[in-house]
């Protein structure tokens, strides 16, 4: 594994394949039950007591978009939106990565060429490089808002996976299990100005991306609904 592992990894940097990009933005948000309305952000949000508290009846009408989760039919009978506050303003992030399209290229060229170990091996490494960006994402967003334990390091290069404060959730998983939700999240972000898109299935391009909806609260978690 490894000898393959180091190859590609000089074959990567030879060949110029690796084109990262990292999108996120945040946005005031408010639940109500198993949704999630997102409101501009000129709105402006805090997560302390200064934080916008009119009631939600009087804000909704200005959200900008929203989401639908579903909840548990088992106990604790979780839903997304509980882990984000309803009576006053709370913040979420918005994330889409992409380790870029000449991955796609190079894997067509050894489809073509018969060469299907190598396609996937390639392909393998290529969408563990996005969610490794999807990681990093996750990190910055941490030092942005300042929960980044002291265990983990306080700098992109002391990213650990799932051992910190806070959860990012795709869609098309158990929490959001709805991609068409996606939309939404492209509308909010435009990745589109960075050449990745979303098909009409709902489905992102370069294949090499992903996106997510990243939550702080320190007991957001994963789970089956």
């Amino acid at each position: 594994v490894y000898p393959a592992y180091e190859r590609l990894k000089r074959e990567f940097v030879e060949k110029d394949l690796f084109d990262p990009t990292i999108i996120y933005g945040y946005y005031p948000c408010r639940s109500n039950d198993q949704e999630l309305f997102l409101f501009d952000e000129s709105e402006g949000w805090n997560i302390d007591a200064n934080a916008n508290r009119e009631p939600f009846d009087e804000v909704v009408d200005r959200a900008v978009t929203k989401f639908s989760f579903p909840r548990q039919g088992r106990k604790p009978h979780r839903a997304l939106s509980d882990f984000l506050t309803h009576d006053r303003h709370d913040i979420i992030a918005l994330t889409c990565v992409s380790a870029g399209d000449k991955f796609s290229v190079y894997e067509k060229e050894l489809y073509d060429a018969g060469k299907y170990l190598e396609y996937n091996m390639v392909h393998g490494f290529s969408v563990e490089l996005a969610e490794a960006l999807a990681e990093v994402a996750h990190k910055q967003i941490r030092l942005d808002l300042n929960i980044a334990s002291e265990d983990e390091g306080h700098t992109l290069r002391d990213v650990r996976m799932n051992r910190y404060q806070g959860a990012r959730y795709s869609f098309g998983y158990p929490a959001c299990p709805d991609l068409e939700q996606s939309r939404e999240l492209f509308d909010m972000l435009k990745p589109e100005e960075f050449g990745i898109e979303l098909s009409e299935t709902f489905q992102i391009h370069p294949e090499q991306s992903t996106s997510a909806l990243v939550v702080h609260h320190p007991k957001a978690t994963y789970y089956a609904i």
